[in-house]
């Protein structure tokens, strides 16, 4: 079906107009952009937007271009869903009779809340705790197995100190998930124990010296793609599996490099009747210790309720 050009009394603007009869079907996009942008490029014009009306109507036409226009000028600015916030240095405190120092709180906080973190975080940096931490309901908060919040901060600052603690554990959780599966795929464990086993589509156990070999080449990333392929459900990413793999190789090589005194980790504990570490870590937790925080963090954790909040 051909198109009539039309001019039309807004500036920029070229219309292209179709009319169907009973038994006729207009074109796709595709084709009258295709026919835009070839009457453009004979006139000199720029790359053109195509928009498709019932009617021609100026003052949609109008509106359209200003749309475009304020579209085009926001390319290349950062856009955030994040805004800054002048604070103001003192506020009114219906119980004090003098302002109170919001900088002084904000840091009387952080030295209360920093040392609470890290003594939850080193308690619940346990095996059982991370491997039930991927079944937890949102808001972590409220569901996780977090335990009570800090009494020693307000409950809507405690609410965000727990949310803040259940996505650093829910973070090394998934850490451990690709943990067990590479340990599986290496065939240092039970596939049985890893989210992954023989039924698998792509699924080969390595042996152990085939996974020291990789680890010695340097070479983790063939056994990630292997554990993504092997992995029962969505994958996580192969940058989360190859920081982890990375990380037991070098966990591996200072288990097994002779370094003090030409002796190797095992050898000198064995000297001093220590028990002799494996030269794979059996767990996450030998392979990770508790994270530390070392920054105030107070997530958004909404309340619960009228009575709680």
């Amino acid at each position: 079906m051909p198109g009539a050009w039309v001019t039309c009394e807004v500036q920029r603007a070229l219309v292209l107009r179709y009319v169907a009869g009973d038994s006729q079907d207009l074109p796709q996009a595709a084709k009258v952009q295709a026919t835009l942008a070839a009457r453009a490029k004979t006139q000199g014009w720029g790359p053109v937007r195509l928009a498709v009306l019932a009617s021609l109507d100026p003052a949609e036409i109008l509106r359209l271009l200003r749309a475009w226009d304020a579209r085009r000028g926001a390319v290349g600015e950062a856009v955030t869903l994040w805004y800054p916030l002048a604070v103001p240095d003192m506020a009114s405190d219906a119980s004090a009779e003098t302002p109170v120092s919001l900088a002084e709180r904000l840091e009387h906080l952080s030295g209360v809340l920093l040392p609470w973190y890290n003594g939850r975080l080193m308690t619940l940096q346990r095996e059982d705790v991370l491997a039930e931490a991927p079944s937890w309901a949102k808001p972590v908060w409220k569901h996780g197995g977090l335990g009570e919040a800090p009494t020693t901060a307000p409950s809507r600052v405690g609410r965000c100190a727990l949310e803040t603690i259940g996505r650093v554990v829910a973070s090394q959780a998934a850490r451990r998930e690709a943990f067990v599966a590479l340990r599986a795929v290496w065939g240092l464990d039970d596939a049985s124990a890893a989210n992954l086993g023989p039924e698998a589509p792509g699924w080969r156990q390595a042996e152990g010296p085939e996974a020291e070999r990789l680890l010695a080449a340097g070479q983790p990333y063939p056994v990630v793609v292997q554990a993504r392929e092997a992995w029962a459900g969505t994958a996580p990413a192969s940058g989360l599996l190859l920081g982890v793999a990375e990380q037991m190789a070098a966990d591996h090589r200072r288990r097994t490099t002779a370094r003090w005194e030409d002796g190797t980790w095992a050898e000198w504990a064995a000297l001093y009747g220590q028990p002799a570490p494996g030269p794979w870590a059996e767990a996450y937790t030998d392979l990770q210790g508790a994270p530390t925080m070392g920054r105030l963090l107070l997530p958004y954790a909404a309340d619960d309720g009228a009575r709680a909040g």
